[in-house]
């Protein structure tokens, strides 16, 4: 029997193995193998998995420890003809591209990530992470070259689509949600084919018109929907780009911010309802915050969104129940991570962190008043002395932003996080505690 490494966070980054086990001992069932070819290992005499519709491979991971779950990479299901773009597919993950997480399926999805003239592909990616061997699929082929028309710079609040009607591909950086059965993207920068302007385009890509067809669904009938503007015409004074977004559960509804303020005083941020569409525009109240390359999540139980201020060590809180209220300004102490992706995690009362450069993962405590004072950061330890951290394999990568990720149900009543930073390389998963996260 080979033996069979897990991964576990650190931040010493030290490789440890599992002992070796003698032919004949019980023994747990190892992750599923990756293989550019696809194929998994498998066993014939695994502890049998404990109660729960949860895979085996995550039933037997240690808490508090990493392993590598996919059994293919993205490239090798990426399109043969690669629309064009300076970076090219790795652009997929290496731009200031994010994903989002389809609950029910334990799906990561990666919609339309490219950017400026990173790369101009739209087609989109998943992969089951509740499967016994999960694998990533192209759900859709890219619109084709002869529909990828140049955007300059300064176009305004434009649908932003290519020629045939699907949207540009873009950074996305921690903007992208998952809601209804949908990707939504509520306001699209920083796209690919030309330079970057600014547009309140709304899109939403239909994860369940995808079942039951056969992969990968042509450009032509990739299931997006443009859901309109959020407003128009646009002020003067508005840059979207690189603001963040988060999705209410309990409301249905996405919340969006700006990069920075607009003119118009009463557009700050705005909600999209996550089935209709609808924009509701809301006033910050006080500051001239940039929210560029932050993060943003929605503590649902605690019913408060929190977004991160750029270059400080604030956190904007917004009262779901009020928002009408505007936004209550946090110092937390610690100066925010730029490209960080963000999950909360309700057993912690907390949102877990894992910044740009993939070093560590952190926790930001929320206190009994998400309204005042006593937020504090922390570095979440390692569960075991021999242990290692995801790697980051490209040297130009900019950013995790929402292709880290939590699936709140593994199917056992536990959380995993996801994260996935190349194209070339695997999904990692995180076996979250059922209690909270020391």
């Amino acid at each position: 029997m080979k033996r069979r490494q897990f991964l576990i966070t650190s931040s010493a980054g030290v490789a440890g193995l599992l002992p070796l086990i003698s032919r004949g001992e019980v023994k747990p069932c190892p992750p599923p193998s990756l293989s550019l070819a696809g194929g998994t290992s498998s066993s014939t005499s695994c502890v049998p998995p404990n109660p729960g519709t949860a895979p085996s491979w995550f039933l037997n991971m240690p808490e508090k420890t990493w392993v590598q779950a996919s059994t293919n990479t993205l490239d090798s299901v990426k399109p043969p003809n690669l629309p064009e773009g300076a970076t090219g597919h790795k652009a997929v993950c290496v731009a200031w591209t994010g994903g989002c997480v389809d609950p029910v399926r334990g799906e990561l999805i990666l919609a339309a990530n490219g950017g400026h003239n990173d790369y101009y592909g739209n087609e989109v990616y998943a992969i089951q992470l509740k499967s016994e061997s999960p694998k990533w699929v192209r759900l859709t082929d890219p619109s084709p070259a002869s529909a990828i028309t140049l955007q300059g710079s300064g176009a305004g609040n434009s649908q932003y689509a290519y020629t045939d009607g699907r949207p540009r591909a873009v950074h996305g950086w921690n903007r992208c949600v998952f809601a209804k059965g949908q990707v939504w993207y509520p306001g699209l920068t920083g796209m690919a084919a030309g330079n970057s302007g600014s547009s309140t385009a709304t899109f939403a890509f239909s994860r369940d018109a995808c079942d039951g067809r056969s992969l990968p669904i042509p450009s032509s009938q990739a299931p997006w929907s443009f859901k309109g503007l959020a407003m128009d015409p646009l002020s003067s004074g508005i840059n979207l780009e690189a603001g963040p977004a988060c999705y209410d559960k309990v409301d249905n509804q996405i919340w969006a911010f700006a990069n920075t303020s607009y003119v118009d005083p009463d557009h700050h941020f705005w909600s999209v309802d996550g089935s209709s569409g609808a924009v509701k525009l809301y006033n910050r109240k006080v500051g001239n915050p940039s929210f560029g390359s932050q993060w943003a999540a929605v503590a649902h139980d605690l019913r408060v969104a929190l977004v991160s201020e750029q270059n400080t060590s604030k956190v904007w809180v917004i009262d779901l129940k009020n928002p009408g209220n505007g936004m209550t300004p946090i110092d937390t102490g610690t100066a925010n991570d730029i490209g960080a992706g963000v999950v909360y995690h309700q057993p912690s009362r907390a949102i877990l962190l894992w910044n740009e450069n993939g070093s560590s993962l952190r926790k930001l405590s929320i206190p009994s008043n998400p309204l005042g004072s006593g937020y504090s950061w922390s570095t979440v330890n390692a569960a075991g002395g021999n242990s290692v951290t995801p790697s980051v394999p490209d040297s130009d990568y900019r950013g995790t932003y929402s292709k880290f990720n939590i699936i709140e149900d593994m199917g056992n009543g536990q959380s995993a996080l996801v994260l996935v930073t190349s194209t070339k390389g695997p999904v990692y998963v995180y076996k979250l505690p059922k209690g909270a996260l020391a």
